[in-house]
This record gives structure tokens, C-alpha cells and sequence, in this order.
């Protein structure tokens, strides 16, 4: 959650700021940390489940696959589920594994596994949010800079209501009308609801 509280903290701080004063790399340090504690937490939620974890209400989890029993297993068959090729692969590496950025990541796989808690997973996931679209774009010009992410990332304007930005930072600090804070720190929000719905 701390992390979290830096986005939100970075977000409102350049929001207020003078444009012209605005710490541009900050904005974007937080716009990839979002997407990187998303990741992060979908990848150990599942992980905490597949091992037969505890859900929050001190039940323990089970599923229908057996065999299931480091993390290792887990991750390979996450793996072989989304990229069938890798099944009998002496090594899974990092790469190997499923993009844990989109939520149909997280639905599949409970899906896949049989999660004794599908349905309480399933809820939590089923928050209406531009989120689990528009950070992966914006992750991408910041990490990029080039002239089409931009543009891709400008371009998500048209689902907020507000004018197509100049930057995708202006974007991020956008207050839509009738909101009390950004676009970003909206974000911020959203994510944080799903951590704890899940948690």
C-alpha cells in the first residue's frame, strides 16, 4: 500500500503544480509503479491461492489441479496454460510467463485452476475501470518516448471527458468534471479498492 500512497501522493503534488514546474519523471516513476504493483499482486495472489493459501476469511483455498506444490509448479503451469509450446520445457523463465498486466490474466487462470474462491476473486475483479487498459500504453511512452506511443497514449482521452491532452502527462493529471482528483489518482483509488476487495 505504500507504494500505492506514493502514486497518489506524486499524482496530486504535480496536479497542483504549475505545468512548467512539473516533475515529469516523477509522474512517470508512478505511472510504471502503478502497473508494476498491479502485476506484482496479481502474480502473488495467484501464487498465494494455487499454493492453498487462506483466503481473507481464514478458509483455505483449493483447486482442481494436483501437483501443485512450489512455486515453481505454479508458475510452469500458468505458463503452459497460456503457451502450450512450453509444456514439457526443461526451464520456464520470467519471460515465459503470462502477461500478468491484463485482468483476463488473473480471470483465466482462476478459471484454469478452479479456485474454491472463483466467485469472490471474480467480484473483485469486476470493478469498472479504464485502469487495466489505459496504464499499459502509458507504462509504454513512459518507457519509450517515441512519437507513436505518444499518440497512443494521447488518444485515450476520448474515454475520459476531457480535451486531448498535449502530453500524456496532461492526461494523467486531468480532472474530469465533477471529480475532486486526477485521472491518475482516480486510478490510484481504483486499484487500491481491488487490492482490498481481493486481500
Amino acid at each position: 500500500m505504500r507504494r500505492l500512497a506514493y502514486a497518489a501522493m506524486t499524482f496530486a503534488t504535480a496536479r497542483t503544480s504549475i505545468p512548467a514546474m512539473r516533475d515529469e519523471r516523477r509522474v512517470a516513476y508512478a505511472v510504471i509503479e502503478l502497473q508494476n504493483t498491479w502485476c506484482e499482486f496479481a502474480r502473488c495472489l495467484f501464487l498465494t491461492y494455487a499454493l492453498g493459501g487462506r483466503e481473507p476469511n481464514g478458509s483455505w483455498v483449493n483447486h482442481r489441479l494436483g501437483g501443485i506444490n512450489r512455486v515453481g509448479d505454479a508458475i510452469e503451469e500458468a505458463s503452459c496454460f497460456f503457451n502450450p509450446k512450453l509444456r514439457g520445457a526443461r526451464l520456464i523463465r520470467r519471460r515465459d510467463e503470462p502477461h500478468w498486466h491484463p485482468r483476463t490474466t488473473l480471470t483465466r487462470l482462476v478459471a484454469h485452476f478452479g479456485f474454491s474462491n472463483a466467485p469472490d476473486i471474480l467480484t473483485g475483479l469486476s470493478v469498472q475501470t479504464r485502469l487495466f487498459d489505459d496504464l499499459p500504453p502509458l507504462r509504454n511512452f513512459y518507457s519509450h518516448k517515441s512519437g507513436d506511443s505518444s499518440r497512443v497514449a494521447r488518444e485515450l482521452a476520448r474515454f475520459y471527458q476531457v480535451r486531448t491532452p498535449r502530453h500524456p502527462t496532461d492526461l494523467v493529471l486531468s480532472v474530469e468534471p465533477g471529480r475532486p482528483q486526477s485521472i491518475g489518482e482516480d486510478w490510484v483509488s481504483e486499484l487500491r479498492d481491488i487490492v482490498e476487495t481481493l486481500t
